[in-house]
């Protein structure tokens, strides 16, 4: 109840930025704040758009960039909040099915990438002595909804789990720009 309480929040003000949701969608940069980027891919099934991917090559981190509009002409914060929830029950099922015990989750305060207002939720989950945080980040600009994931791989301890909170800020600041740019 206090995920949908925060997101009937966040969402009561749409932000105003306005950019084509495109198949050909490209971001034409070698990394995120040092994650090297490794593919595109997009997506066959109308409105399920592109996705952008940066990873290390010891799959350390990895960050993945949505952008789609579900086949709709518009997005509208009922379907954006829809969505998160969605995003927060796919991530408590895969967490499970690859073994990891969700320790807890927080959610960040809404933050802005570039014109366009973000929910972020971290998990953190446990796998043996290790630790796997995720970052969410979702938002919408009235055309594409824009989902950010960031997985972060490391060992269980608060410093490891501030590293990965000061790269997710990091990636976001360097995606901020391909976010909000409009295309031709």
């Amino acid at each position: 109840m206090r995920l949908l309480t925060f997101l009937i929040i966040l969402f009561a003000a749409p932000a105003v930025a306005f950019a084509e949701c495109s198949q050909d969608y490209e971001i034409d940069t070698a990394d995120l704040a040092g994650i090297p980027y490794q593919e595109t891919i997009r997506f066959p099934e109308p409105g399920a758009g592109v996705q952008c991917r940066f990873y290390d090559p010891d799959g350390s981190r990895n960050v993945s960039y949505y952008r789609y509009d579900g086949g709709l002409d518009a997005i509208t914060n009922d379907i954006a909040i829809a969505e998160i929830q969605s995003v927060h029950r796919v991530v408590l099922q895969v967490s499970e099915m690859n073994g990891l015990e969700i320790a807890s989750m927080e959610q960040m305060d809404s933050f802005m990438a570039g014109d366009i207002e973000m929910l972020g939720v971290i998990y953190v989950g446990l796998k043996g002595a290790g630790a796997v945080t995720e970052f969410v980040g979702l938002g919408h600009d009235g055309q594409c909804i824009h989902k950010v994931r960031y997985t972060h791989e490391s060992a269980m301890d608060v410093a490891a789990v501030d590293a990965a909170r000061a790269q997710y800020n990091a990636v976001m600041e360097a995606l901020a720009p391909h976010i909000t740019t409009p295309l031709p």
